[in-house]
């Protein structure tokens, strides 16, 4: 459901109407009897390295934006 916060994070999600709809599928979604497989052991290792990716590119995006906002900062002094 990490989804729906992304998508609620975007600025045409949020309106009061896009938020009830999102609630709502959030809402189906959880009691809905979707039966999903788990991965074996080559797929817990995918999904490892994914979220070891996914993190790293986090981590450097963030420090990114940080350096530019100190240069802009910067610039504007």
């Amino acid at each position: 459901m990490i989804i729906i916060y992304l998508l609620y994070d975007c600025k045409v999600f949020q309106t009061s109407t896009c938020f009830i709809i999102l609630l709502v599928l959030m809402g189906i979604g959880y009691i809905s009897p979707i039966e999903i497989k788990k991965p074996n052991t080559v797929g817990k290792i995918g999904i490892i390295i994914v979220g070891i990716f996914e993190t790293l590119a986090m981590m450097f995006w963030s420090c990114n934006i940080l350096s530019e906002r100190k240069n802009i900062d910067k610039k504007i002094k």
